[in-house]
């Protein structure tokens, strides 16, 4: 009875070491799913991750063209700018000059006309000089 009462109690030992080794097992499966899961979500992650780390770099890079383009555009505007400023500048110098040889002009031809109608003056003055003395000869 002894012996009976000794196996039972190893066969009750076993049956409860057992029955945790099967509990202890689920656990360690159990985290073993949840560890896969967590690996597959973190890789997923890594994916977004580095997925949207491409995107932004595209992005970034459009937008550098896009500053790149606008400030070549922005130089060229200037420039065509300051090249506007010095054509009106020489074209306001040359319509100044201009406007100093039509007034030296229309001195000139004021001198002459008043020349001329000092001239005028004296022929007739002549003139009639000479029908006064056509007249008294």
């Amino acid at each position: 009875a002894a012996k009976v009462a000794t196996l039972a109690n190893r066969c009750e030992k076993v049956q409860a070491a057992e029955e945790a080794e099967k509990i202890a097992r689920e656990k360690v499966e159990r985290s073993s799913r949840t560890w896969a899961e967590e690996k597959l979500r973190l890789h997923a992650d890594r994916g977004q991750l580095r997925e949207a780390h491409q995107q932004a770099e595209h992005e970034l890079q459009v937008e550098l063209r896009a500053a790149r383009e606008a400030q070549r555009l922005r130089q060229q505007a200037l420039s065509a700018e300051e090249s506007l400023e010095r054509r009106l500048t020489d074209a306001s110098s040359v319509a100044k000059e201009e406007a100093q040889e039509v007034r030296r002009l229309r001195a000139i031809l004021r001198e002459e006309a008043s020349a001329a109608d000092d001239a005028m003056t004296k022929v007739e003055d002549y003139s009639r000089r000479f029908a006064d003395d056509e007249r008294l000869s």
